[in-house]
């Protein structure tokens, strides 16, 4: 076998090994505009005000590779990623406009979690 034969056959099996990310499976989305209400309603509860849903870069997705059960997704870039079928549920868009507001809290132990409930926040539904 060739030298150059096996670097692509080493790019190939490197190739197939590389777990699908949700990155290479989600699409661009405007905020839907009751997204401004949601945030309103989220600022007040967590007592962080600023900003808008139009800071935050928005897409949906058909699934989030390698995560079962994950509806919704926030990161540190300001990306929120929604299982497209979620995108209309208050309670999955307030979860993850709550981990914008507290730029993080992958732990969910912020106050805000609890005082946000009711409002509709609903827990464990991403990440």
């Amino acid at each position: 076998m060739s030298r150059h034969a096996r670097w692509g056959l080493i790019f190939l099996l490197g190739a197939c090994s590389d777990p699908i990310t949700v990155e290479q499976v989600r699409e661009p989305m405007d905020p839907l505009q009751v997204y401004y209400l949601y945030w309103e309603e989220m600022a007040g509860c967590t007592t962080i005000f600023g900003g808008s849903p139009a800071q935050v870069r928005w897409f949906v997705t058909d699934w989030f590779p390698g995560q079962a059960g994950v509806v919704g997704q926030w990161n540190e870039r300001h990306e929120i990623t929604l299982l497209r079928e979620a995108r209309f549920d208050k309670g999955v868009v307030t979860h993850e406009i709550v981990h914008e507001l507290l730029q993080g809290d992958r732990d969910h132990s912020d106050p805000a979690w609890s005082a946000c409930q009711e409002f509709g926040l609903m827990m464990g539904t991403g990440n």
